[in-house]
């Protein structure tokens, strides 16, 4: 797995299950906090829930150290309001973003799916870098196996077979 493409700018959480990203940008007198929320919800690695969070603070550090006491709150949140799969819309970021949440939330679920043989877990990460909208799943997955794109396409023809 190559753990070296997260994106720095990214705050990452693993908790209960949830996987939890969230990057902050400033706004106007404060920050905006653009979270994503992944779990492996009924064995169905699903994005469960995209929101933008306004946060105040005086410094990108004390708005960081704020999201990071969200973390619990909006995992909560997401999960009552999750409406299943596909049903969270992220069209709306940019193709690079959608590859980089997709990449990071499947490092974050990579251990949830060590009792999966090889096929199932592919077929696993292919299905959540789907919920995120990307376009080429196999491209992203091979980057983080660190394999060839077209051992992945290989596993995902022969999961199909089975």
């Amino acid at each position: 797995m190559n753990l070296k493409k997260k994106p720095l700018d990214t705050l990452l959480w693993k908790n209960k299950g949830f996987v939890v990203t969230a990057k902050v940008y400033p706004s106007g007198d404060g920050y905006l906090s653009e979270w994503l929320i992944s779990s492996n919800f009924d064995s169905n690695l699903q994005v469960l829930g995209f929101y933008q969070i306004p946060i105040w603070g005086n410094s990108f550090d004390e708005a960081s150290r704020k999201a990071s006491s969200m973390v619990d709150s909006v995992s909560e949140f997401a999960y009552v309001t999750c409406s299943g799969l596909g049903s969270v819309d992220l069209t709306r970021l940019s193709a690079v973003d959608r590859e980089n949440y997709a990449l990071v939330h499947m490092m974050g679920h990579y251990e949830d799916l060590s009792d999966y043989d090889l096929l199932s877990r592919t077929e696993a990460l292919v299905a959540l870098a789907a919920e995120f909208s990307v376009k080429d799943v196999a491209k992203v997955v091979a980057e983080l196996e660190d394999e060839p794109v077209r051992t992945i396409h290989d596993r995902i023809y022969r999961a199909k077979r089975r």
